[in-house]
């Protein structure tokens, strides 16, 4: 992907908060994604944990350029405490469902859509197939596909006739890398830092810039 001139289109699956945050950094950079997600609800595993509370205070489960959105998009847009704990549900309303609805992300997203297969077509780039909850199946294309899907999702990849049973960030299969939870070898947490310098190192390769750094660009978030 060395000619300047190309923008590599890129299938984000999974529209949980790693997902989300890949997308609004790729549509930022001018990127076309699109992300599919099987639920009809952006993170809906977050919407319906209602009062669940997270083991983290909010202000480690945004980023810079998420909030900087925001704002940018709603001057009244009001985020809670650097140190609020906050339930799932309370997350998921006041950072998560306005980044997924923020003109950056809104019309990238496939809601509704199920993969159902990953492959290469005669020409290397991935092709997409999909299935909408009406049953309706439809194939997108894409020359890079980041999978943001957690674990216990399925593998679609192989490389020379081996199923990647163990997939990782960096994986050995060209122009598909996986992101968050589902990248960890070991059972340890993984932390929604980790997935934000994941993004941040992943576009650097992509862009060929090795200091490229979306989020040092941005303003320090101001907290309240």
């Amino acid at each position: 992907m060395s000619d300047e001139d190309f923008q590599p289109r890129i299938a984000i699956l999974g529209a949980g908060p790693i997902g989300l945050e890949a997308a609004i950094y790729a549509r930022y950079l001018g990127y076309s994604a699109e992300v599919f997600e099987r639920e009809e609800l952006p993170a809906k595993i977050l919407h319906h944990a209602e009062e669940r509370v997270l083991d983290r205070p909010f202000s480690e489960r945004v980023s810079t350029l998420g909030v900087a959105a925001l704002q940018a998009q709603d001057s009244k847009w009001k985020f809670p405490a650097s140190s609020a704990s906050l339930s799932a549900a309370e997350y998921y309303r006041s950072y998560l469902l306005p980044l997924a609805e923020s003109d950056l992300v809104s019309d990238s997203l496939r809601l509704g859509m199920e993969v159902v297969s990953v492959s290469r077509d005669t020409e290397e780039a991935w092709q997409i197939a999909c299935r909408s909850k009406l049953g309706q199946e439809t194939e997108f294309g894409a020359d890079v596909v980041i999978d943001c899907r957690g674990k216990g999702s399925e593998n679609f990849v192989e490389e020379e006739g081996q199923s990647t049973e163990s997939l990782c960030f960096l994986n050995p299969v060209a122009d598909y890398y996986v992101l968050g939870s589902k990248s960890c070898v070991t059972a340890e947490e993984f932390l929604f830092a980790s997935g934000l310098a994941q993004i941040r190192e992943l576009f650097a390769i992509l862009g060929e810039r090795e200091d490229l750094d979306v989020y040092a660009t941005m303003p320090p978030i101001e907290w309240k």
